[in-house]
């Protein structure tokens, strides 16, 4: 999962070596955006990399994360999702393109400028994609390691 996250920043163009964050090193815009949208979050655990900040929580009941600029503007939240949940289109290319692969794992991504996406890690034969799908159903590549 942790590596399925850092090919998701690089979406937004983020990537960073990181250390550890005390709540004292992230932003007060970040810090009151959160507050202000997820009043009712829970077990907040705040991560400070070099070019931006991660909050994961859970938020009635459900692990989710948010990531922030370095100057504390949105970037977009993230959480695990079910296969089922993806728009219908496609579920058909996914199961008709990726025949035989195992879908591993979705994480839904609602970006603050670039809209919502969908990642899935699809593995066959020891080899790890990360697909991008958008609301419509457009299916493509985004990552293989």
């Amino acid at each position: 999962m942790k590596k399925l996250f850092v090919a998701l920043m690089a979406t937004v163009a983020l990537t960073a070596s990181a250390f550890a964050a005390d709540v004292n090193k992230v932003s007060y815009r970040a810090i009151k955006h959160f507050t202000a949208e997820f009043k009712a979050a829970e077990n907040v655990k705040w991560e400070v990399k070099e070019q931006f900040t991660r909050a994961r929580f859970e938020y009635d009941g459900i692990p989710m994360e948010i990531y922030y600029s370095t100057d504390g503007d949105l970037i977009g939240t993230s959480r695990l999702v079910q296969f089922e949940t993806l728009p219908t289109r496609a579920l058909v290319r996914l199961k008709e393109q990726y025949k035989g692969y195992d879908f591993t794992e979705v994480i839904y991504f609602e970006h603050a400028q670039e809209g919502t996406y969908f990642y899935i890690t699809a593995i066959k034969d020891g080899i790890k994609k990360v697909l991008k799908v958008d609301t419509e159903g457009s299916v493509s590549v985004f990552t293989k390691y």
